[in-house]
């Protein structure tokens, strides 16, 4: 696995750390695989991989797992590894896989760009030296080249950097968006990733689909969690609801329906 290392790390709130706590810190960076896991058994495992004694490795992960005001990124309350079975996730992967993404994107541009400009300046050459060129012509050849990028370029769609996970039931996701979009409040790329991820987070107590389909019934601009009794916590508090309750009865309702049909 290659992980690449940005230097604005120099500049985290991470980096004000101690030695042995930055250490172990890229150590995780440098396992981690494409889902973000990292797959140390233990504590002790971790201290062996990053070379640091195992006092400081459990001091190190204490400092990941709690909250951090000082940090740039305020998802998760600034937390960066959470412990999972089978070692500790990096909360934060996707989104660095992401910004990884951008740049190796912009990397190939550069070179697909510069390999195309010197392609075209060797058959500029060639044809200066074969007298089957002159220089008028040539410059005009690289305008119509130019307007010609610039035109492809228009008629391209705007790439979309949202994809919806697996997880998330589409059609429900669907309703809600058009929901939305009734309110007169669509949803950009950046609220749907902001609004996944909160689902994700919640998904751990509360089904997805439940709580997308509390929110398109109550037409409220994102997802809320349920009270102990079964209400949802709508964003008005004086008004209560039975949402969860009521969603939970019609999809008992529609199972008993499918088992008696078979």
């Amino acid at each position: 696995m290659y992980n690449k290392l940005f230097t604005k790390i120099l500049d985290s709130s991470i980096w004000l750390e101690s030695h042995p706590t930055r250490i172990v810190w890229m150590t995780f960076i440098a396992v981690m695989d494409e889902d973000g896991m990292c797959q140390f058994a233990s504590v002790a495992n971790l201290a062996r991989r990053a070379i640091v004694t195992l006092e400081e490795a459990r001091h190190a992960v204490s400092v990941l797992e709690s909250p951090d005001l000082d940090s740039s990124d305020p998802d998760h309350g600034g937390k960066r590894i959470e412990r999972v079975p089978g070692g500790w996730i990096v909360l934060n992967s996707a989104k660095y896989r992401e910004q990884v993404t951008r740049e190796e994107t912009r990397r190939k541009t550069r070179e697909r760009v510069a390999r195309f400009r010197e392609k075209q300046r060797d058959v500029t050459r060639e044809l200066l030296q074969n007298g089957e060129c002159n220089v008028d012509v040539t410059q005009a050849v690289a305008v119509a080249v130019a307007v010609a990028v610039v035109e492809t370029k228009k008629q391209r769609p705007p790439a979309s950097g949202f994809e919806l996970p697996d997880w998330i039931d589409s059609k429900v996701w669907a309703d809600f968006e058009e929901m939305r979009k009734k309110e007169r409040h669509p949803l950009t790329d950046g609220a749907r990733k902001i609004l996944v991820r909160k689902l994700d987070g919640m998904r751990v107590n509360y089904a997805p689909t439940e709580l997308l389909e509390a929110a398109t019934l109550n037409g409220w601009r994102s997802v809320y969690e349920p009270k102990s009794n079964g209400h949802f916590t709508a964003p008005d508090p004086k008004k209560p609801d039975n949402t969860l309750t009521l969603i939970r009865e019609r999809n008992a309702k529609a199972e008993a329906e499918v088992a008696r049909a078979n």
